[in-house]
């Protein structure tokens, strides 16, 4: 099975095999974006959040 990427910018980044894992990342950046008013957090968060997301679910994929 090859190891899946993500392209942001040009830039190529590996994403973890396990896909309970990859949904975890997902879920946790776009929760973090929604709070992203406060510190360390950003609104930059809720895209890639939704990104990692849409390899897995045919839903979020149809709007990437």
């Amino acid at each position: 099975m090859p190891a899946r990427k993500i392209s942001v910018f040009g830039r190529e980044f590996k994403m973890p095999r396990s896909r309970g894992l990859r949904i975890t990342i997902g879920i946790l950046l776009t929760i973090g974006g929604i709070l992203g008013f406060l510190p360390i957090l950003g609104f930059w968060m809720v895209p890639l959040g939704l990104l990692v997301l849409s390899y897995e679910f045919a839903m979020v994929r149809r709007y990437r």
